[in-house]
């Protein structure tokens, strides 16, 4: 560990970097000016990644363009709607299929610009193998609210019980990114992207990390030598008195801001590490896709689909069209590219 911690202070101090962020060698001479003193211990076992399956959104949040940006709410339904829906859903339970559409298609008179009345529509016409009338209604909630992450999820399912694979994926990746933690979701974007002969695995983001506070002014920070440039730039910014609060005065970030410039920064940092160090990654999946998404400038959709939108899927719901487009582009082509 010593004798890798030395070449890695060796090789960073002869390198510079003009940017905003901490280079390497500024972060490493963080760690060792700093007050606290960072024990840097090998990671023994291998860490499971974090399970998010309880973070699942539901089609009930819908995007408002404001003077201000972008606005993220909840659908608001009245008494009559919700007495309404819940007959519905009584006859769809039972599969009285025929009265079930009776109350959906009031729902939609009464409230023609709620989406997930049009989700549950298409779900009845599925049964009832009306194919063009599920299609329209999937293709309408999505037109009412592009953010309709089931809308989407049901659109690809439909291309892809009609062997219309291209179709369907890209319906499924919009579904994927609206709802990473979805199983449905899950299970028929890993079916749709086999059938197109792409990657299918949705590996969790899971650095070999850990890093703890043992004493007031003392941290453990153990790693598995991949890891280092990443495990070195978390302890920085959990430990070192008043880096965040400098970093979000410096450019006036807001919390949520603050968030995204600090994994950027520890992303970063572990990048450029691997480069300087030369450590091998060829067997990590994680890190590979990490370093095509820099190489190819698509740092910051691993960094939203992969760090931050699995412990908080509502992120992607504030990013623009031009954020969107990078996502998808990210998981079709880097992520999870044809074989």
């Amino acid at each position: 560990m010593k004798k890798l911690l030395f070449l890695i202070l060796y090789v960073l101090f002869t390198q510079t970097y003009g940017q905003i962020f901490k280079s390497p060698a500024e972060i490493l001479k963080i760690i060792y000016d700093s007050p606290i003193v960072y024990e840097l211990q090998p990671l023994e076992n291998e860490l499971k990644p974090k399970q998010n399956n309880g973070d699942v959104l539901t089609p009930i949040y819908y995007v408002s363009q404001t003077d201000s940006g972008a606005m993220v709410l909840k659908y608001q339904f009245s008494d009559e709607n919700m007495n309404i829906y819940n007959k519905a859903t009584e006859y769809f339970l039972v599969k009285n299929l025929d009265t079930a559409l009776i109350y959906y298609k009031r729902l939609i008179e009464l409230s023609p610009n709620i989406s997930t009345y049009y989700d549950h529509m298409g779900a009845v016409l599925d049964l009832q193998n009306d194919t063009a009338g599920e299609r329209a209604c999937y293709q309408k909630a999505i037109t009412i609210n592009p953010f309709d992450g089931l809308a989407h999820g049901c659109l690809a399912n439909l291309y892809y019980k009609q062997t219309k694979i291209d179709e369907a994926l890209q319906e499924v990746v919009i579904a994927i990114i609206l709802n990473r933690n979805d199983s449905w979701v899950v299970e028929l974007f890993e079916k749709i992207f086999q059938a197109a002969h792409h990657k299918n695995e949705l590996w969790a983001f899971n650095p070999q990390i850990s890093i703890e506070r043992t004493g007031v002014n003392k941290a453990t920070v153990r790693f598995d030598e991949r890891w280092v440039g990443y495990a070195l730039a978390k302890a920085v910014w959990e430990y070192e008195p008043d880096y965040q609060s400098n970093i979000k005065k410096k450019f006036n970030l807001t919390n949520g801001l603050l968030s995204f410039y600090k994994e950027k920064e520890c992303l970063l940092n572990e990048i450029n590490t691997l480069k300087e160090v030369g450590t091998d990654f060829q067997n990590d999946t994680q890190l590979q896709v990490l370093n095509t998404s820099y190489t190819s400038n698509m740092l910051d959709a691993y960094l939203l689909f992969d760090v931050l939108s699995p412990s908080n899927p509502l992120l992607v719901y504030y990013q623009s069209q031009v954020m969107m487009d990078m996502l998808k582009k990210y998981i079709i082509e880097v992520r999870n590219p044809k074989l």
